[in-house]
Order: C-alpha cells, then sequence, then structure tokens
C-alpha cells in the first residue's frame, strides 16, 4: 500500500496540472523589466503584485533592453553612455559592460541568441556584438539618424530603421548592407510577422506604420495610424500589431491578415512609449514617460511616470503603476 505522504505527493502534482490547464499561463508569475532614463536604472516588477522588486543601476539614460533566448540574460543600450549593460537576469547582477557607440539607442538579438546589433544614433553605425564572446566583432555603416534593429525568423537577413526615412537591410552572414528601402520617413521602430514575410515601420513623422514585404524589399502597404506612431508590437499569437501613438495617448490595433486597423485604444496615459505583452497574451504593459531625458523634453515629457497595465481582450486600462524618472524600455521575463 503506498504511503499517505505519496499520495499527497502525487494529489499535489495533479492539482498543480490541473490549475495549469485551466488557467493558463496567466497563473505563473513572471517580471516586467523597465529602462528607466531618469533614474538610470533598471526597474523590476512582479506581475502579480504590480510592486517593484528590484533596482539594477546602469550606465546613462538606459534606453532599450532585450532579454537572452533563455531569458538568464538581459542586455540594456544606454543612449547616454554608448555602451551596453550586460545583466545576470537571475541574480540581478551587472556581469558586463560593453563599449557600441554613441547614442547606443537600440539593442536588439538575433533568434537564435548568438548576436546583438545595437544602433548608434550619433555615430550612425550599428555595433555586431557576439554574445558569446561579448565583444564587438563588426561596426556597419547604417543610414541616418538609425534607430532600432529586427530580425527574420530564419535570421538570414535584417533591417534597421533609420529615422531619417528609410530601412538598411543587411545580410546577417556577411554583416553587409546590401538594400534599402526608401520612403518611410520617421522610421523608428520595427516588428517582424511570425512568418517572416512583412516588416511592420512605425513612421512617426506621417501618423502612419508601413508594412514591407521581405521577400522583394519594397514598401506593400501604408496604414493610417494615430499622432506620432511611435512603436510596433506583434502579440504573441501573431494575429494582430499594436501601434503606440506617443502623442494621441492611444493605441491603434492593427490586424496582420488584412492589415488594416480594427480597434483604437484610447486614454491608454500620458505619452506611452514601449510596449511588452504578458507570456500568454492577456496583459499588455506600456510605459508612460516622465521628464523627457532622451528628445524633445517640451514635446515628450509626460506627467505620469509609470506603466499602464492594459487586458488585451477588452482593450481597457486597469491599472497603472507609478515609477517616477523617465521610463522607456520595456520587456517582460517569465
Amino acid at each position: 500500500m503506498r504511503s499517505l505522504k505519496n499520495l499527497c505527493g502525487d494529489l499535489g502534482v495533479v492539482a498543480i496540472v490541473l490549475v495549469t490547464l485551466f488557467t493558463g499561463a496567466s497563473a505563473l508569475a513572471y517580471e516586467i523589466w523597465v529602462t528607466n532614463q531618469g533614474t538610470d536604472k533598471v526597474q523590476v516588477i512582479d506581475s502579480a503584485t504590480l510592486k517593484e522588486i528590484a533596482g539594477i543601476s546602469t550606465d546613462s539614460k538606459p534606453h532599450n533592453i532585450e532579454f537572452s533566448p533563455d531569458f538568464t540574460r538581459a542586455y540594456v543600450s544606454n543612449v547616454g553612455a554608448g555602451t551596453v549593460t550586460v545583466i545576470d537576469a537571475v541574480g540581478r547582477k551587472i556581469t558586463a559592460t560593453v563599449p557600441t557607440g554613441k547614442g547606443a539607442h537600440g539593442v536588439n538579438r538575433s533568434p537564435s541568441g548568438r548576436l546583438l546589433y545595437v544602433t548608434n544614433t550619433a555615430d550612425e553605425t550599428v555595433s555586431v556584438i557576439d554574445t558569446s564572446s561579448l565583444k564587438v566583432v563588426k561596426t556597419i555603416s547604417a543610414g541616418r539618424i538609425p534607430s532600432v534593429a529586427i530580425f527574420t525568423p530564419d535570421e538570414r537577413k535584417a533591417y534597421i530603421a533609420n529615422v531619417s526615412g528609410s530601412l538598411s537591410v543587411i545580410d546577417v552572414e556577411r554583416a553587409e548592407v546590401v538594400g534599402e528601402v526608401s520612403g518611410l520617413k520617421g522610421a523608428i521602430v520595427l516588428a517582424v510577422s511570425k512568418d517572416g514575410e512583412k516588416v511592420y515601420v512605425a513612421r512617426g513623422f506621417e501618423d502612419k506604420v508601413g508594412v514591407v514585404d521581405t521577400r522583394v524589399d519594397r514598401i506593400r502597404s501604408t496604414i493610417p495610424a494615430g499622432e506620432d506612431a511611435h512603436s510596433v508590437w506583434i502579440t504573441p499569437e501573431g494575429k494582430s500589431v499594436w501601434v503606440v501613438n506617443r502623442l494621441s495617448n492611444t493605441i491603434s490595433v492593427v490586424e496582420t491578415g488584412r492589415d488594416r486597423v480594427v480597434r483604437t485604444i484610447r486614454k491608454v496615459g500620458d505619452k506611452p512609449d514601449i510596449l511588452a505583452f504578458s507570456p500568454d497574451g492577456s496583459k499588455a504593459f506600456v510605459t508612460l514617460r516622465g521628464k523627457a531625458a532622451t528628445g524633445d523634453p517640451k514635446l515628450l515629457s509626460g506627467t505620469e511616470p509609470g506603466l499602464s497595465v492594459i487586458d488585451v481582450p477588452t482593450g481597457k486600462v486597469i491599472a497603472k503603476v507609478k515609477l517616477g524618472g523617465d521610463p522607456h524600455g520595456i520587456a517582460v521575463r517569465p
């Protein structure tokens, strides 16, 4: 006969499995990491309590953040210092600082995690970092004011958003620019479709989103959005693109099948900027600017620095988190 202790242990395992089956990933805790340009820190927020549980000091003006595929590392681009801070995400300790170039704005990793592309706005270059050695292995010339990078899922090509109005097309294996897509004034943030056939380009100067066909590297359509369409983010299942409109305080939801706006979420918060989804896609977290540490302070400064928490199915803001400073980049760690 099995012991009572063993039986209880088995029942406990069954209970955990049932909770997971019926409640999904939302039953599991995760962390929200926010780069704060006003405090020179990364703030770690617990998803269950929406309370800050850790603060990690970085170099000047931490701007964007990216995790390794296994979420054991965080990479932070510091636009004020021209560096990337490497953080042990489990121990929440800095393990390295990698010099890149002036105005290290975006940090984006390849799907495999073997490379980081860091866009240096002032130098108009892209620093290619090997994540094994944490060294810059090549510097690529980009267009005027390179903002961020995105890789295709097969890792064969990368695209650089140049605010001056174009995308630089990079052959990843050769680490060379092999083409350009023009006619994208104000290109600032990029997202790639799940099948890799489309890149969505936030065009803040024109309040639009451009859709680029990656098979021929040409614009296939243009989608009207809100005022200062600053960033674009694909939902986890790939069916929608959320466009954060920084000056109209709204989010335009684009259906990827037909590439048209199907919903507008209003009153997101003052000066919404960058977005991340929960692992199960049920919630969206949007940073709200404070006194702008980068960009035009008169135009971009907000009055409620922190996060807006949005229920994705309903599009309703269900909570706001006060963080102070000037929150900008955001990423979720399961």
